[in-house]
């Protein structure tokens, strides 16, 4: 074990000897160089060398003023105090200004929303200007189809269509009442139903200020007859 100890402690000394010996330095003679001063200067006036460079414009007053705004809307939504208020003043405008143009562009109103297919949606609506008794239909609606205000003869076709309710004992027609009104008066019936997408393609066409084609005409037309057979 001993002469085991000593052959290793004198390998490594022979091997400390041996790299000591092989150790060697760079003499070789180093020269430094500089660079032009006279390059140098061309670099910094070439703008094409002007990477850290960004050229700003003035602003006008115009962006002055949304810098100051957004400024105070900054503070007001990092101030302890007013932060988390007028963050939820914010949202709760934003989220009501969001449902407003949602339900202006889908026609969703009357809990359409939330809840199933609302019969009533598209009921409210009084038509009853006119006195019903008082106007010649078949005269109206062929002066309204000659001139092309196909509109105003859809109009006419359900005036017609209340008037022959009316008349049959169905519903009872009375000035400022609403369409609503008349189609709950058919609860019950077969009519309803007919009664209530009669209703929704008069209204879509004249409170929605739609233009109606004669094609177009010409189909409803012929539901509001197919509607007259029945009552």
């Amino acid at each position: 074990m001993k002469t085991a100890v000593t052959l290793i402690c004198f390998i490594c000394l022979q091997v400390i000897g041996q790299a000591q010996t092989t150790l060697r330095y760079d003499t070789s003679r180093v020269s430094r160089r500089a660079f032009s001063a006279v390059r140098m200067d061309g670099y910094k006036s070439n703008p094409e060398f002007q990477y850290e460079k960004v050229s700003t414009s003035a602003k006008s007053g115009w962006d002055l003023f949304w810098d100051w705004v957004w400024s105070k809307i900054d503070q007001l939504f990092n101030n302890v105090h007013t932060g988390n208020l007028f963050f939820w003043i914010i949202l709760v405008i934003s989220v009501s200004v969001l449902a407003y143009f949602v339900i202006q562009a889908t026609g969703m109103r009357d809990g359409m929303l939330f809840g199933k297919r609302n019969l009533q949606q598209g009921l409210a609506f009084s038509t009853m200007e006119e006195d019903i008794h008082a106007i010649d239909f078949d005269s109206a609606i062929q002066k309204a189809t000659e001139q092309g205000n196909f509109r105003l003869a859809v109009r006419m076709l359900y005036l017609l269509a209340l008037k022959k309710l009316t008349d049959g004992g169905k519903i009872s027609w009375k000035a400022g009442k609403t369409n609503l009104m008349y189609w709950q008066e058919l609860s019950g019936t077969l009519l309803q139903e007919p009664f209530f997408e009669l209703t929704r393609q008069f209204e879509s066409n004249w409170y929605g200020n739609l233009s109606v084609s004669g094609q177009e005409f010409n189909q409803l037309n012929g539901l509001f007859r197919e509607f007259y057979t029945i009552i």
